[in-house]
C-alpha cells in the first residue's frame, strides 16, 4: 500500500457516530499533518536562523558563505541552517519568503533555470560558459520587467548580470557514476526539484508569468516586452523557433519547437501552484510531496505540458514570434541532438535578436553549413528527421510502432479522401438510391467489453421504429448478438478500420447495402473527435457523407466533441454534407461543434438514457443487498485509464471506501469495462482496490461486468454512485441516482450541465481529498441532487429520443 493510504488507516477508526462532516474532517487530516510537520521542523531549527535568512533575502543580499562579486545578485544558501547546527544533508524548512515587488514595481516575467550537478558534467567550466552566454541573451531584452533565478549546487565563477538571483542547493548527484548522459528519470528528478526551488524563490517577487529555460539556450529580445504588453493571458508556447549549432556556426528553422526544447513556455505563475509554505531549504522529498505530480509533469519535463494543461481546462496560445533558439552541439546536451546536412550560415539576426555572437569566420561558416561534409550527411539527415517526425507522435499511443502507424494514417487520410471522391464520380455512385428499403443501417465500433458502448447499441435496437441491420467489424465486437434483439448482422471489417484498398472495397459493399436502406446512423459517443483514432473518426464522417450523397438520410448519433479535436477530425467535420445530422449529446459539445464550423448541429442526448432496467439481478448480488438493509448503498467505480489525470486515485479510493463503511454505508465495487486498454483491465484494478481494503461484509466486489439493464437495476437500490466512467453516470441517472464523477477530456462538464448537478464533477488533478469532499457534499445534500436529477431527466430523455427523429420521418 502507498504511503498516503497507510496514513489514513488510523483516520477511519474513530468515525461513525456523527454522519455529517465526518468525511470532510477525515479528508483534511493529511493536509493538517503536512502543515504540522513543516511547522515542527521550523520550530526545531535555531530561532534566529530562518528569520535571518528570510530578512536577508528580502533585502536582496546573500546568505551563507557565498559572496556576491558585483553586489547585484542575490545568493540563497544553507549557510544559516548549517550555522544553527543543522546537517547539510537534512535540509530544514525555513520561514517562507514574503512577497515583494520586482525591479520596477512588479516583475512581469521570472526566468528560471537550473544547472546540472558538477559530478554529472564532463566539463563543468563549459556548463558555466553556456550559462554565461544564455544570461547575456536574456540581458538583451528590450524591457526591464523581468528577473532571473538560477538554481545549482555550485556558485558560478563569473559575475552574474543585473536582475539575476542565484540559489544554491546541496542536492546529491542524480547518478553518482554518471556523466552528462545520466538516465532520463534521474535528470527529471534533479532538474524538477531544482526548478521547484527556483519557483519558490520567485514567489517572493510576485511575477505574473514564468519562463523556465534551459541554461544553454537563447531567448528572443522581445519576449519580456510581449509578456509585459499582454497581462492576464493563459500563457504561450513556442511552436516555431531556431536550432543553432555553435560547432558549425549554422542554424535551421525548427517547427514543433516545444516538442524538442525545454525553453518553450511562458505560463502564468499560478499554473505551477507553488505551495504557500514551501521553502528553498526543503529536501527533494519534501518538494516532491509539496508539488505532487506537477514536479515531473510540468516542471521537470516539458514533453506533455500542453496536453497536461488542456486536460485541466487551461489552453495556452501560440507565441507569435520565434521566441527562442535551441542550442545544440554544446558537448553538454542530454538529448545529444546535432545539426547534420545543409543549414543556414550564421546571420546577423542571431546577434541582433538573440545576442548570439559568431563562433567561426564567414568562410569557415559557409564551408560547414553548405560544404562537402554537409552534402554527404544530407541523406542521413533527411532520414533521421523523417524518423524523428514519426517518433514525435508516440505520445499518442506510447510506442514507436504506434507512432509510425499513426503517422502513416495521417498521411493516408488525404490520399483516401481523393480516392473516395474519384470513386463517387463513377456511374454506380452517381446514381442516387430512389426506391430505398425499409431497414435502418447502424454502424457501430469495436465496443465489446464496454458497457457504455453496449448500452448505446442495445438502446438503438430496442427503441428503433424500423428493423435494423447492424454493421460492425465482426460478431465479437457485440456482447449481445443482434439476432437476440430482432436485428440483422452485416460484418464489414474494413469500413472504419484497415488499409486504404480494403476501405475502398468495403465502401463498394456498403454501396450495395444502401439499396435496401432507409437511413444510416453512425454511433458517435466519444470516438469522433479523433482523440483515440483519427483515421476511424474521419471515416465515420465520410461514411455518413457517402450515404447522404446517395440520397439516404444519415446522422451521427449523440456524441461529444473535445475542446481540442484532432486536426484531421476537425477538417472532416467541416466537410460533412449539410444533409448529415450531427447530434451533439450535450450543450457544450454543441457549442464546440458550431465554433468548429460544423453544419446541421442538433441538440440531443446519449442513447444510453433510453436503457430500461432489468427485471432482476444475479442471485449473489440480490442476496448481498438483502443483507445490507438499513444501510445506504454506494456504487464505487474506479477507471484505471485515469491514473495519469488523477495520480493518487488508488490511495484516495482506498481511503474513501474505508471511511464510507466506517460511517455506516455499504459499497459495491462495480467494473464498467472488461477491456485491457494498456493500464490493466478495470476488473483487475478494482480487485486490487478490494485487496487494499480490510475484508468487510459491507463491501461487495463484483468479479465481472453487468448488462446495461442490470446496472440500472442495481442503481435503483443505491443512493449515490462514484465513477470515472461517463456511461455509468448516465445509467445511474436513469435510475434517479446522482454520480460524483471524475472528469476527463471535458466529458462530464456537458453531461452534468444537462443533468443540473454540475458541482458533483471532480476536475482533473491530484485528488488530495477533493473526491472525499465531493462525496460528503453529495451525501449531505442527497435529496437536493436527486430532486434536480428527477426534474431534469424527462427533458433529457426527450433529447435522447431525438436520435430516432430521422427514422420516424422515414
Amino acid at each position: 500500500m502507498g504511503r498516503r493510504a497507510t496514513r489514513v488507516l488510523g483516520v477511519c477508526a474513530p468515525l461513525g457516530g456523527d454522519r455529517a462532516g465526518d468525511l470532510r474532517r477525515a479528508a483534511l487530516v493529511d493536509r493538517r499533518r503536512r502543515q504540522s510537520r513543516a511547522d515542527s521542523a521550523i520550530a526545531r531549527a535555531d530561532p534566529a536562523a530562518s528569520p535571518q535568512a528570510s530578512q536577508r533575502f528580502l533585502n536582496g543580499g546573500r546568505l551563507g558563505a557565498s559572496a556576491s562579486r558585483n553586489g547585484r545578485m542575490s545568493c540563497i544558501t544553507l549557510g544559516d541552517v548549517r550555522a544553527s547546527g543543522g546537517d547539510a544533508g537534512t535540509r530544514r524548512p525555513s520561514t517562507p519568503v514574503s512577497r515583494r515587488p520586482g525591479p520596477n514595481g512588479e516583475s512581469m516575467l521570472a526566468f528560471i533555470t537550473s544547472l546540472r550537478h558538477p559530478q554529472n558534467s564532463s566539463d563543468y567550466g563549459r556548463v558555466e560558459l553556456l550559462l554565461q552566454w544564455t544570461l547575456r541573451s536574456i540581458a538583451n531584452q528590450t524591457s526591464g520587467e523581468y528577473l532571473v533565478f538560477v538554481v545549482a549546487n555550485q556558485v558560478p565563477s563569473f559575475e552574474l548580470p543585473e536582475r539575476v538571483h542565484f540559489v544554491e542547493v546541496d542536492f546529491p548527484s542524480p547518478a553518482p557514476n554518471g556523466g552528462r548522459h545520466t538516465a532520463r528519470e534521474a535528470v527529471l528528478w534533479d532538474k524538477g526539484t531544482k526548478l521547484a526551488v527556483g519557483l519558490i524563490a520567485a514567489a517572493g517577487y510576485d511575477p505574473e508569468y514564468v519562463m523556465i529555460f534551459d541554461s544553454d539556450d537563447f531567448i528572443h529580445r522581445d519576449v519580456v516586452k510581449f509578456a509585459d504588453a499582454n497581462p492576464g493571458r493563459p500563457g504561450w508556447y513556442i511552436s516555431d523557433g531556431w536550432r543553432y549549432s555553435r560547432a558549425t556556426n549554422a542554424y535551421r528553422p525548427l517547427r514543433g519547437f516545444n516538442d524538442e526544447c525545454g525553453t518553450s513556455y511562458i505560463l502564468p505563475f499560478a499554473v505551477y501552484a507553488v505551495p504557500a509554505h514551501a521553502s528553498v531549504n526543503d529536501t527533494q522529498e519534501q518538494l516532491a510531496d509539496a508539488f505532487g505530480d506537477r514536479l515531473l509533469e510540468i516542471i521537470g519535463s516539458h514533453l506533455h505540458l500542453v496536453e497536461w494543461l488542456a486536460a485541466r481546462g487551461h489552453v495556452i496560445e501560440k507565441l507569435p514570434i520565434r521566441g527562442a533558439v535551441h542550442h545544440v552541439d554544446t558537448g553538454e546536451n542530454h538529448s545529444r541532438i546535432t545539426i547534420r546536412g545543409l543549414a543556414r550560415p550564421y546571420s546577423r539576426r542571431l546577434l541582433r535578436e538573440y545576442a548570439i555572437a559568431p563562433s567561426r569566420s564567414r568562410a569557415q561558416t559557409w564551408w560547414s553549413a553548405i560544404g562537402p561534409r554537409a552534402l554527404i550527411n544530407l541523406p542521413r539527415d533527411l532520414g533521421f528527421r523523417a524518423y524523428k517526425s514519426a517518433v514525435k507522435t508516440k505520445r499518442a499511443l506510447r510506442s514507436r510502432r504506434g507512432a509510425l502507424r499513426l503517422t502513416l494514417d495521417r498521411l493516408t487520410i488525404p490520399i483516401e479522401g481523393v480516392l473516395e471522391r474519384l470513386a463517387l464520380r463513377g456511374r454506380a455512385w452517381r446514381r442516387r438510391v430512389v426506391d430505398s428499403g425499409d431497414r435502418a443501417l447502424l454502424i457501430v465500433g469495436p465496443g465489446a467489453g464496454s458497457i457504455g458502448d453496449e448500452a448505446m447499441y442495445q438502446s438503438f435496437l430496442l427503441n428503433s421504429p424500423l428493423p435494423v441491420s447492424v454493421i460492425a467489424r465482426n460478431a465479437n465486437d457485440l456482447a449481445r448478438p443482434p439476432a437476440e434483439l430482432r436485428a440483422r448482422f452485416s460484418p464489414l471489417p474494413n469500413l472504419l478500420y484497415g488499409g486504404v484498398i480494403s476501405r475502398m472495397r468495403a465502401l463498394a459493399d456498403f454501396r450495395r447495402m444502401l439499396e435496401s436502406a432507409s437511413s444510416v446512423s453512425v454511433v458517435g459517443a466519444d470516438v469522433v473527435d479523433g482523440k483515440y483514432n483519427p483515421k476511424a473518426s474521419v471515416r465515420r464522417f465520410r461514411t455518413a457523407g457517402v450515404a447522404a450523397r446517395m440520397g439516404i438520410p444519415a446522422q451521427i448519433l449523440g456524441f461529444s466533441w473535445n475542446e481540442a479535436p484532432d486536426p484531421a477530425a476537425l477538417r472532416a467535420v467541416r466537410k460533412v454534407p449539410p444533409a448529415v445530422r450531427l447530434l451533439a449529446r450535450d450543450p457544450i459539445s454543441a457549442e464546440r461543434l458550431i465554433r468548429s464550423g460544423a453544419s446541421n448541429v442538433r441538440a440531443a442526448a446519449d442513447l444510453a438514457f433510453l436503457t430500461k432496467p432489468s427485471a432482476d439481478l444475479p442471485s449473489t448480488i440480490e442476496a448481498w443487498l438483502r443483507g445490507q438493509r438499513g444501510r445506504r448503498i454506494v456504487i464505487v467505480n474506479s477507471n484505471p485509464r485515469l491514473a495519469g489525470s488523477f495520480p493518487d486515485q488508488m490511495a484516495e479510493y482506498c481511503y474513501l471506501v474505508r471511511c464510507l463503511v466506517a460511517r455506516g454505508e455499504s459499497c459495491v465495487l462495480l467494473p464498467h469495462d472488461s477491456r485491457d486498454l494498456g493500464r490493466g483491465s478495470e476488473i483487475a484494478h478494482l480487485r486490487r482496490l478490494a485487496d487494499e481494503i480490510r475484508p468487510s461484509p459491507h463491501v461487495l466486489s463484483l468479479p465481472e461486468t453487468l448488462e446495461p439493464g442490470e446496472v440500472v437495476r442495481l442503481a435503483q437500490y443505491a443512493s449515490l454512485t462514484i465513477s470515472g466512467r461517463m456511461h455509468l453516470a448516465i445509467l445511474s441517472a436513469v435510475a434517479g441516482v446522482p454520480t460524483v464523477g471524475l472528469d476527463y477530456q471535458g466529458k462530464f462538464e456537458g453531461l452534468y450541465r444537462l443533468l443540473d448537478i454540475a458541482d458533483l464533477r471532480v476536475p482533473q488533478g491530484e485528488l488530495d481529498g477533493r473526491l472525499v469532499e465531493s462525496v460528503e457534499r453529495a451525501l449531505a445534500q442527497l435529496e437536493s441532487y436527486s430532486g434536480s436529477l428527477r426534474r431534469a431527466l424527462p427533458d433529457v430523455i426527450r433529447l435522447a429520443e431525438r436520435n430516432f427523429e430521422m427514422l420516424n420521418e422515414n
